[in-house]
């Protein structure tokens, strides 16, 4: 088993432990329920996929290995920008850039109310996340909305370090986060 594989493992069964505790039904995205974040569970176990198609910065749709399914899948605690937004199409670009063409390790945390697997993800030869790449390199905004791992403080700083170093979207004076971009626009998460 590979450092990576191990890895992996023991972020799962940490976040599965955690989240197991830290969820209850007040604390689920508005419109899930308990119910709602059935298969994958937290509890799932990781899987390897390839990326079939990048939607934006956050948001991918991915072929299991193991299954040959295709499965939806969203960045766990990351909000990237819209692609009509300014620094979409580049925070889709840095996504791509991430994972085309290598195995991804996709650790499950939940789904969400669009059936999409919210995960934290891994490209081969990187021991850190793309989720954290994409706050690293200022493609994304910290989802501290729900983002409740313990490791989320430190994702947290690194968009403090992204938005101080004016790396990506923070090049810009006000960036609009894609939160409030949705709700002007109308569109669903």
């Amino acid at each position: 088993m590979t450092r990576f594989t191990r890895f992996a493992l023991a972020l799962t069964a940490a976040l599965s432990i955690i989240l197991s505790w830290l969820f209850t039904p007040s604390d689920l995205p508005k419109g899930s329920s308990a119910g709602s974040l059935s298969s994958p569970s937290p509890s799932s176990s990781p899987w390897r996929a390839h990326l079939v198609r990048a939607a934006d910065g956050d948001s991918f749709t991915a072929r299991r290995a193991d299954t040959g399914q295709t499965v939806e899948l969203r960045l766990y605690g990351v909000d990237a920008p819209e692609n009509g937004q300014p620094y979409g199409q580049a925070s889709r670009r840095s996504l791509l850039a991430m994972t085309e063409g290598k195995i991804l390790t996709v650790s499950p945390v939940e789904n969400d109310r669009y059936g999409r697997v919210v995960a934290v993800v891994f490209a081969a030869g990187d021991e850190t996340s793309v989720n954290e790449r994409q706050l690293e390199q200022g493609m994304a905004w910290y989802y501290g909305r729900f983002c409740r791992a313990p490791f989320c403080k430190d994702w947290k700083t690194k968009e403090q370090r992204a938005r101080a170093e004016h790396a990506g979207l923070w090049r810009d004076k006000r960036p609009e986060a894609p939160y409030e971009w949705r709700r002007e626009h109308r569109l669903p998460r």
